[in-house]
């Protein structure tokens, strides 16, 4: 018959051999919806862990794993229930490690996926849209950035400089020059702006907090302070 000792040998050795593979897949595999909608419902208006926050954990901790789960919240048909999660799944979309489908989210940035949602919250909607394609140094999104000068809305127009210096880094340059000659006070603002980092070289963050070349990994690192804001959440769903 095995001793006390022994069998806790044995235990301990099972529990190494079986359990640890399952926990190691565990955190390899995509997060699920409901496990999204957790991370994006734990934060609110606290300093440190609020709507931009809790996306930028996501992006950091979870990266491209939470990519499938945020595309299914964005698809769903925009409601009043819905509004804060798919707010939150379009802040996440702002990095592009995460690897959020840009057609998907240039479909709240035009006027057609929101549209039967409250104007306020609809604009709110199309407003992180834009913003979160203004972090993607993708060329693609040149025709985007140039239909969109024209929007009679600021509050949309104020992102076209800094999308078209991250779409297409120092191609930018003519069209940044064009409109920072405009009688437009925001495009003229943004545009010399953007023009300043272009400016900086390498190091100019034009993509959002990041420079062009950063952005596809941005942010590589789970910074300290969302490290523990996030612990409880790290420890249910681990990285």
């Amino acid at each position: 018959m095995a001793t006390p000792t022994r069998m806790r040998s044995w235990c301990a050795t099972a529990i190494i051999a079986c359990v640890l593979p399952i926990a190691v897949n565990g955190q390899g595999r995509p997060l699920t919806v409901a496990e999204v909608t957790q991370v994006f419902y734990s934060g609110g208006d606290e300093a440190g862990w609020d709507e931009f926050m809790v996306p930028k954990f996501v992006a950091a901790a979870y990266g491209p794993r939470a990519k499938s789960a945020l595309e299914e919240i964005l698809r769903e048909p925009s409601t009043p229930q819905n509004y804060y999660v798919q707010l939150e799944a379009l802040t996440a979309a702002q990095y592009p490690r995460v690897g959020v489908s840009t057609d998907i989210v240039r479909l709240f940035a035009g006027h057609g996926k929101s549209m039967s949602l409250p104007p306020e919250i609809s604009g709110i909607l199309r407003q992180r849209a834009i913003k979160a394609l203004s972090t993607h140094p993708d060329p693609n999104l040149t025709s985007f950035w140039d239909s969109l000068a024209s929007d009679p809305n600021p509050m949309f127009r104020q992102f076209v400089a800094f999308g078209i210096a991250c779409a297409l880094g120092d191609d930018a340059r003519a069209r940044l020059q064009t409109l920072a000659s405009t009688n437009d006070s925001v495009a003229v603002r943004q545009s010399n702006r953007a023009l300043q980092e272009l400016g900086k070289g390498a190091s100019g963050r034009v993509c959002g907090e990041s420079t062009r070349l950063g952005a596809p990994t941005f942010p590589a690192d789970l910074p300290e302070n969302l490290r523990l804001r996030g612990r409880g959440l790290l420890q249910r769903i681990p990285q």
